[in-house]
């Protein structure tokens, strides 16, 4: 791949690909086949653990151990992007943000597994030094107190751009670039770490929308990620992240996505987690009412190879 990482092939051919879908709609809109190449390959339906309790850390470690463990959190020596949810000023108890506690053990699990680095950030909707402090996130890093654990300030130039020099027959030059954050670009694994909220335009918020933070806006051209539906799925193609988890411990259940008032948060002190992101997606939209087949970016994850959009009772773990 001439010496182009793995998670940067991913993200090119799932975003060159998306572009020249543009060209031809039916391959966004679920008439056309998305390339074989850019399938998951070799991989079945995956479990999924939904743990249910007040001891988040506790609850949380119980599902991944259901999973596989905390190699799936890290490998030794992996350089490990935890992507959670820390955009809004809202304190822990209104359910905006991932809770401090699921992030201390997702933090915690990537450490005992050997992760040599761990950075954590989202694209925050003020001052990141004000959402972190207000979230709890500031002081779960500062009591871990790891040096390998890097809670990070994002900044313009954090999102590079992210260009592919040949279209896809590899005779000219591709015109669309985008800009990517570049710690995605180190990344050797990704954490998606999402909560659950309602929105006023998807209807709800899960763990596919959180990975929004992680591009940035492009040329006129590439104006289809931020306005289509498909975005979500593409996205969740070019990211790829070995686990998500979605945080429902607190759900803000209607004028989302930042709630107004305590009447707005339900607790359901509900973790769910899997290696597909899909069927994380699905189950958060049940836990809303909803029907995930409602979802027009969930079936065209699923044409595109990334899980399963349905919720399957015999691959549950709860615990």
């Amino acid at each position: 791949m001439n010496g182009m990482t793995r998670r940067e092939f991913l993200i090119g051919s799932a975003l060159v690909t998306a572009t020249a879908a543009m060209a031809d709609p039916r391959l966004l809109a679920g008439d056309g086949q998305w390339p074989a190449s850019d399938q998951l390959s070799g991989t079945g339906p995956q479990p999924v653990a939904v743990a249910r309790g007040t001891d988040y850390a506790k609850k949380l470690r119980r599902a991944v151990g259901r999973l596989c463990g905390p190699r799936l959190v890290a490998q030794p020596g992996e350089r490990v992007l935890i992507k959670p949810t820390l955009a809004w000023n809202r304190k822990p108890a209104q359910g905006a943000n991932v809770h401090p506690e699921v992030l201390r053990a997702t933090i915690g699990m990537a450490l005992e597994a050997g992760a040599r680095q761990v950075v954590l950030f989202d694209r925050t909707s003020l001052p990141s030094r004000f959402a972190y402090r207000i979230s709890g996130a500031n002081r779960v890093v500062r009591q871990i107190n790891d040096p390998r654990v890097v809670l990070a300030h994002l900044a313009v130039e954090d999102f590079v751009p992210f260009e592919r020099g040949r279209d896809s027959e590899g005779d000219a030059p591709s015109a669309i670039s985008y800009r990517v954050c570049r710690y995605l670009l180190d990344a050797d694994r990704v954490i998606n770490l999402a909560t659950a909220r309602h929105h006023p335009t998807r209807r709800v918020s899960l763990a596919m929308a959180n990975l929004l933070g992680l591009i940035g806006g492009g040329p006129p051209d590439a104006e289809w990620l931020l306005h289509r539906d498909s975005e979500l799925a593409v996205l969740s193609a070019a990211v790829r992240p070995e686990l998500t988890i979605l945080d429902a411990t607190r759900a803000i259940t209607r004028n989302g996505p930042m709630g107004r008032g305590a009447a707005d948060v339900a607790r359901w002190d509900t973790l769910v987690t899997s290696r597909d992101p899909l069927a994380v997606e699905a189950y958060g939209c049940q836990l809303f009412g909803l029907d995930p087949g409602s979802f027009p970016h969930l079936e065209l994850a699923e044409q595109m190879g990334l899980g399963f959009s349905k919720v399957d009772h015999a691959r549950l773990r709860v615990v």
